[in-house]
């Protein structure tokens, strides 16, 4: 995603530079989702708009839990934190719980 979204300016931190995916071999997951990360048009649902400007989708809330569930079982990833849920709003991390954060608070804001 840095050279999508970030113009390639996004730089890994020192602790995970040279980290192999955390994907089995042989584990069977659509190719979008055998990557370090995927992004998927949720078709259905609608947006929910605060009046702090949030936005929430309950439909894509309820897609992104299951494939973090799956991908988590997939693997084995039994720590809390497994599977990094991100996205741009704050109403939407609380709806999705499962540690969902939002972009600034990954950028440590």
């Amino acid at each position: 995603p840095r050279q999508l979204f970030y113009g390639g300016q996004l730089r890994d931190a020192a602790c995970v530079k040279g980290r192999p995916p955390p994907f089995r071999p042989g584990a069977s997951l659509p190719l979008a989702l055998a990557r370090r990360y995927a992004i998927v048009d949720v078709a259905r649902g609608s947006e929910k708009f605060e009046t702090s400007g949030s936005v929430s989708n309950e439909a894509e809330a309820e897609l992104v839990q299951r494939l973090a569930s799956t991908l988590a079982q997939l693997h084995g990833l039994t720590c809390p934190g497994g599977v990094a849920i991100i996205t741009p709003y704050a109403a939407q991390a609380r709806l999705i719980g499962n540690g969902a954060r939002t972009v600034d608070s990954w950028q440590g804001g």
